[in-house]
């Protein structure tokens, strides 16, 4: 065995040790052809040379901004290109998982004040609240007066499904509201469409802006289609307000089973936009 002037030789546990990572580790990276012993031994042994540092640098180093072992090895091989290329993939890939997370960030944000919401206000009690400029994405309900709770179902996830490429929408659940011509009609007992709030415009042809101004508001207690009472105690609190119905309803879950377990405890938000 030659060993190169100045080399010094390490065994798989002295060069783990060296770098902090573990035995196992390297034994993995050898078997998979990824990063192996530079050197072997008369006695058969195995070793790495110091020069090998840098290599072992370089896999961390790509490892730690998300490439994969695989990535690794076409790299380290010659085969995946330049190093810009590869860190140019990977500024593309860190951009996405940035969006996804904020998204999430936002989804937690969202549930919480949900949750925090639903315990401001006692149940069935209507009240005035004045609700800045919000966007919705509608999707008419078909056949509203004979939806069944599959036809629900379904429409919520056609829904959601649309949605999915707005990263404003993530983390809300599909609501669900009643026109402005029923309501003012004094109807309300089926939806006319389902709805996800988005927290920017998005231009979508599906896109409902309810302009900022005072709202009629009731929390809803009971399980899902069940708030028929409330939007009668909402109606007649704003007709005995003086108010005038100028757009339709948005409801939407603030306690569902994530939150309470029992679905006649679940809590409903129903809001009505009003002028005087």
């Amino acid at each position: 065995m030659d060993i190169p002037k100045g080399e010094i030789l390490y065994t798989v546990g002295e060069f783990a040790a060296l770098h902090g990572i573990s035995r196992q580790t390297l034994i993995y990276y050898d078997r998979t052809g990824l990063f192996s012993p530079a050197v072997v031994g008369q006695n058969g042994y195995r070793y790495y040379t110091n020069r090998q540092s840098d290599i072992l640098s370089a896999i961390r180093t790509l490892k730690e901004i998300g490439s994969s072992l695989r990535e690794i090895g076409d790299y380290l091989h010659g085969d995946s290109g330049t190093l810009l290329a590869l860190l140019q993939s990977k500024q593309q890939w860190l951009a996405g998982e940035i969006r996804r997370l904020q998204a999430l960030h936002g989804a937690i944000d969202r549930k919480t004040a949900q949750t925090q919401l639903a315990a401001s206000h006692p149940v069935e009690v209507p009240w005035l609240e004045e609700r800045p400029q919000e966007f919705f994405l509608c999707m008419p309900i078909q056949n509203p007066l004979g939806i069944t709770s599959h036809d629900y179902t379904e429409a919520s996830t056609q829904l959601m499904q649309y949605c999915a490429k707005y990263p404003s929408t993530a983390g809300n659940l599909p609501g669900s509201g009643v026109s402005c011509r029923q309501l003012q009609r004094g109807i309300y007992q089926n939806g006319s469409y389902m709805a996800i709030q988005s927290t920017e415009q998005t231009g979508d042809r599906l896109e409902r802006v309810r302009t900022a101004g005072l709202c009629g508001v009731i929390h809803h207690r009971g399980s899902y289609g069940s708030t028929q009472e409330s939007y009668r105690i909402l109606l007649d609190f704003i007709r005995r307000q003086g108010l005038t119905i100028v757009e339709g309803s948005y409801e939407y879950d603030l306690l569902t089973y994530l939150s309470v377990k029992d679905e006649q405890s679940y809590v409903t938000r129903v809001e009505i936009r009003v002028e005087r």
